[in-house]
């Protein structure tokens, strides 16, 4: 991943963590680890950022199968057919509510949602915002792309 890559990473988890602090919600956000999907059970694909429905207890674990929204930030190495296939593979986590791609050369996110047959919305400009029903959360494209060239540009 690139340093921009990684920063709009954090910037989501940070987004994140901020609303759980504020709001007292149950799930945590965390850098992606290897998560189960049922559709490749000899996969495991590590999304960016992904939220649990639940802290996590017991031993600690390098994998996860409770993924209630998975972010990927796209790569020039992200295909359309790579695309394809975390949805496919996310949309097969029982629990999996929102699978959210975040572009990193301009301010566009597509958010996939269960309830909405997996119907890609997508949200552009730095002027909006992020709406996770299964989170009770918002976050501001302008906090994802903060300090990274997109931020820059809109100056």
């Amino acid at each position: 991943p690139s340093n921009f890559h990684q920063i709009i990473a954090g910037n989501i988890c940070t987004a994140l963590s901020n609303w759980k602090a504020a709001h007292d919600v149950p799930w945590v956000p965390l850098i992606g680890i290897g998560t189960r999907v049922p559709v490749s059970p000899r996969s495991l694909p590590q999304p960016d950022v992904q939220v649990l429905a639940r802290q996590p207890s017991g031993e600690a674990s390098p994998v996860t199968d409770d993924g209630l929204v998975l972010f990927e930030v796209l790569s020039r190495s992200n295909t359309k057919a790579d695309r394809a296939w975390r949805l496919k593979s996310y949309k097969s986590i029982a629990n999996c509510r929102h699978y959210v791609t975040v572009a990193q050369d301009s301010a566009f996110v597509t958010r996939h949602d269960r309830a909405g047959g997996w119907v890609p919305v997508a949200i552009e400009g730095l002027a909006g915002s992020l709406d996770l029903p299964a989170l009770g959360a918002v976050i501001a494209l302008a906090d994802i792309y903060r300090w990274t060239p997109v931020a820059a540009a809109k100056r």
